[in-house]
């Protein structure tokens, strides 16, 4: 590490980067199943099958991580309108219920919800590999608002697992050392969008998380939509040109798990 980067983590909050060692260890399209009882640290998810799909083709895989009060059935819409052919996609239930009267979700950033997210991805990746042909290098975590915060929780956490992580809306989280293992997320190219007129993700907490991650060493591209707290179908087109830029030329590198 060079001195000026040395010096700039220096800078940076302890409770973002934590200690040296990290307090974690290290033929419709659509199809859904249960993958057993919440005892069982286990929940129901949501796969998506591209259209055409083709089982001798190594699809890359977009793991998504649904926005606050929804839930994996989400993902039809969001595949959609991001693309119905390029990728085969698999969406985890949030880790907390939030109505008694819908079945309603969100994800929170705390130790146990942390690490159950992190179960629920793991788990999807490995159904996903089970059910379809995937490209184990090509593997995306992406999500939307809360989705899209516990996306960057778990791609900074786990960057080995990940050829690229998106977080639509989605702030920084802080608290729990979300930069406890900066040191080998450096590689790990992250795509963040906000909504212009965001009101719960403003441009200067924008500009604060992008100035946090550059300083950080991150691989970082930005981008900025006309919208507000919505999610729009230019934020999802740009996930596809973004993710089509890496399985294109070649460069998507993320470790099989």
């Amino acid at each position: 590490m060079n001195r000026t980067l040395s010096s700039a983590l220096a800078s940076l909050p302890a409770n973002l980067l934590g200690s040296k060692t990290s307090e974690f260890d290290s033929d419709s399209p659509w199809h859904d199943r249960n993958l057993g009882r919440a005892e069982d640290r286990s929940a129901p998810e949501h796969l998506f099958t591209p259209v055409g799909y083709e089982a001798g083709y190594r699809y890359p895989l977009i793991v998504w991580l649904h926005s606050h009060a929804s839930s994996e059935f989400e993902l039809p819409n969001v595949m959609s309108q991001l693309s119905l052919q390029n990728h085969t996609a698999i969406a985890p239930r949030g880790t907390e219920r939030i109505s008694r009267d819908e079945e309603v979700f969100t994800w929170r950033q705390t130790p146990t919800h942390i690490d159950l997210a992190a179960q629920r991805v793991e788990q999807c990746i490995g159904i996903a590999k089970q059910i379809r042909n995937v490209h184990s290098d090509r593997i995306f975590l992406a999500g939307f608002g809360t989705g899209g915060t516990m996306a960057l929780r778990l791609g900074l956490r786990h960057p080995e697992w990940f050829a690229g992580v998106i977080s639509l809306n989605g702030p920084m989280p802080t608290g729990f050392s979300p930069l406890g293992r900066v040191n080998h997320s450096r590689g790990l190219p992250i795509l963040m969008g906000s909504g212009l007129e965001s009101e719960t993700y403003d441009l200067d907490a924008v500009y604060q998380d992008v100035r946090l991650l550059q300083t950080a060493g991150l691989k970082l591209d930005v981008r900025h939509f006309n919208a507000g707290d919505e999610l729009r179908t230019p934020m999802l087109k740009e996930i596809n040109s973004w993710i089509m830029n890496f399985v294109c030329s070649g460069s998507a590198t993320a470790q099989a798990i």
